[in-house]
């Protein structure tokens, strides 16, 4: 595994369309050509943008249509002082291929794992 994640590492300047192309996948407007599950975190600090005499600020959209099979988006949170405040997430599946009840069950099986490593890490590797 690790040299299969070095090799991708290696290689991550490559352009994601010739990377396409060279793998040449079978198009199905059933599912995504490259991958069904898509995992985003996002653990930058939001832009500020500053427009004098104007009140700016971001909003999520939710189109309520799923672009792959599963899609986990997390991010991290922080408080007023910049120090880690707790993670926020939602979860868009294709109710084509999953139920409520699978993904549920999903989900608190992530969390477990997250709850389970926070443990470990805070407690030195012993729980």
């Amino acid at each position: 595994m690790r040299e299969f994640d070095l090799a991708a590492y290696a290689h991550q300047d490559l352009p994601f369309e010739q990377l396409v192309e060279a793998l040449n996948p079978t198009r199905s407007r059933d599912h995504h050509p490259l991958f069904q599950t898509m995992l985003v975190l996002q653990n930058q600090a939001a832009p500020e943008l500053d427009l004098p005499g104007l009140t700016v600020g971001s909003m999520p959209v939710h189109t309520g249509v799923s672009r792959f099979d599963l899609t986990f988006s997390i991010t991290e949170l922080h408080d007023e002082h910049g120090k880690p405040a707790g993670l926020d997430g939602y979860l868009e599946f294709s109710s084509d291929v999953f139920g409520v009840g699978g993904v549920g069950l999903l989900v608190e099986r992530l969390v477990g794992c997250w709850v389970w490593w926070w443990l470990m890490r805070g407690a030195g590797g012993v729980v």
